[in-house]
């Protein structure tokens, strides 16, 4: 059987920091990108449909990382919370 041994409680505080640091890195792209669609009314022509492609392979490069920590949050906290729980459930079977 294996031996393991968590601080939930760090676990927990960790996911939360992850959706702190997810919602910071989309209010920052957020902000680019309405400074970089300005360009649109001033630039035209086969550079700048070039910047676009670009832009949007950044684009969907950025939500998929957005993706990625939001995933990593969730399960930190489930994690987090059910070792709690474990640990509660094993506490209260000795009471």
């Amino acid at each position: 059987m294996p031996i393991f041994s968590a601080d939930s409680d760090a676990i927990v505080s960790q996911s939360v920091n992850v959706r702190a640091t997810c919602d910071r890195l989309q209010s920052e792209s957020d902000t680019l990108l309405g400074q970089l669609a300005e360009l649109q009314s001033v630039w035209q022509g086969s550079a700048a449909a070039g910047f676009q492609g670009v832009m949007d392979q950044w684009r969907s490069a950025q939500l998929a990382i957005q993706d990625s920590l939001a995933s990593i949050g969730q399960a930190l906290n489930i994690a987090g919370t059910q070792y709690a729980d474990a640990e509660q459930s094993a506490a209260a079977m000795f009471h």
